[in-house]
């Protein structure tokens, strides 16, 4: 189930995490939830036999390459979808994707730094894919240790999710359906029940009411039932044209797909 964090906005700011909202609007209330993300490629097309991915050499700058192996290694392990290699054990049928890599800049000073590294996913002792990683970041009066942390960091999630699936926090706004919609009172206060049950009982009363639809989708979703906060965002889409609409409908049905790939890749 997604894990919601709460966060009221009179105006959303621009970044990652935010969504602009207008300052001369009436003041929104929204969440923050986690969705998942697919990988860019999927393992098991290539075999259905592969559990193990291996981080077998990062080479070139030491400071860099060290910990970036680590964090691969435990980002990989830490996914639970793919098993660590075990010295010495090799399970019957199983097959294994091998990464390699080199830093090719390792860049780090007070407040700033740069890091570019290039991998390999080898398949059968054959290079399969490669990927070149480049992040750069600025950080007004962090250590090196820091900057290099970051970096490493950015580096290591970037390359991980190119077959790894990751999750990343989208914001949800509500549409209230009245001056005093207790649905979002009950939502902000993390009662998604009540929320759900005071947005049904207008839904039953208004069919078309898209904004009650559109709350209760958002409500299906931050509980992790996908496929019912489809069917409320197709509806309200189906009475209302709002782009809010067709997009929460499209970023539902692609976080529904990128979970089922997961379990997929778990079997």
């Amino acid at each position: 189930m997604n894990n919601i964090r709460f966060r009221w906005a009179a105006c959303f700011a621009v970044s990652a995490l935010l969504f602009t909202a207008s300052c001369a609007t009436t003041q929104q209330k929204g969440v923050l939830v986690d969705v998942t993300v697919p990988p860019t490629i999927d393992l098991k097309t290539l075999s259905g036999d592969i559990n193990t991915i291996n981080v077998r050499d990062i080479k070139g700058d030491a400071s860099c390459a060290t910990p970036l192996k680590t964090k691969i290694g435990s980002l990989i392990v830490n996914a639970d979808i793919f098993k660590k290699e075990i010295a010495g054990f090799e399970e019957a049928g199983s097959a294994a994707i091998d990464v390699t890599g080199t830093v090719d800049k390792c860049s780090v000073e007070m407040g700033r730094g740069a890091l570019s590294a290039n991998f390999s996913l080898l398949y059968n002792g054959q290079v399969w894919r490669t990927f070149i990683v480049n992040k750069d970041t600025n950080r007004p009066g962090a250590s090196e240790a820091e900057v290099r942390d970051v970096l490493v960091d950015r580096v290591s999630r970037s390359f991980v999710s190119m077959f790894i699936p990751t999750s990343r926090q989208e914001v949800r706004v509500f549409k209230p359906v009245a001056p005093d919609d207790q649905g979002i009172t009950a939502a902000m206060g993390s009662n998604w029940e009540m929320a759900i049950q005071l947005w049904t009982k207008r839904i039953n009363q208004f069919p078309k009411d898209h904004n009650a639809l559109y709350n209760r989708g958002v409500a299906w979703e931050a509980r992790g039932d996908l496929k019912k906060a489809m069917a409320d965002y197709r509806r309200a889409a189906d009475n209302d044209k709002d782009p809010l609409y067709i997009e929460a409908l499209a970023r539902a049905e692609n976080a529904l797909k990128a979970v089922q790939q997961k379990e997929r890749m778990k079997e």
